[in-house]
């Protein structure tokens, strides 16, 4: 008898999976980063930090983008398209609201902070932080 062994993280993400399915909104911000609308990348370089964020045909008007602290906050609405000349008989695209907020390691700066949308795709570019200096601070009787 030939029999597989699962390991067990493979069974709890399957778990996951399945509740992702049945409790996530209609654009997909479930418990999951599999399931969250938009997909995102962060990283670092020469000193700045850069967020993607992919957005298939959301328009520029309907994205908004912001932040505080060291939190990022992209948010929206992906609408829906009417069908051309008939009926859907098929429809696997997601539509509606959508939210993601995305801690970072360092504060954002708004005043050195810029978003593009081009091509379907969000990238959101945080200039260089500088680190807090210490401040001096009166003693007073």
């Amino acid at each position: 008898m030939n029999r597989t062994l699962n390991h067990p993280w493979n069974e709890l993400d399957r778990l996951w999976n399945m509740f992702d399915q049945v409790f996530r909104n209609p654009v997909g911000s479930g418990s999951s980063s599999r399931g969250k609308f938009p997909k995102v990348q962060a990283w670092s370089r020469d000193g700045h930090y850069v967020v993607t964020a992919e957005l298939p045909g959301v328009e520029l008007d309907a994205v908004n983008v912001s932040a505080q602290d060291n939190t990022l906050t992209i948010s929206g609405e992906l609408t829906q398209p009417p069908a051309a000349d008939g009926v859907y008989h098929r429809n696997e695209r997601a539509y509606g609201n959508f939210h993601r907020e995305l801690r970072l390691p360092i504060s954002v700066d708004g005043s050195k902070t810029t978003a593009q949308l081009k091509n379907g795709v969000l990238t959101v570019t945080i200039g260089p932080v500088e680190a807090d200096q210490p401040k001096e601070i009166k003693v007073t009787a």
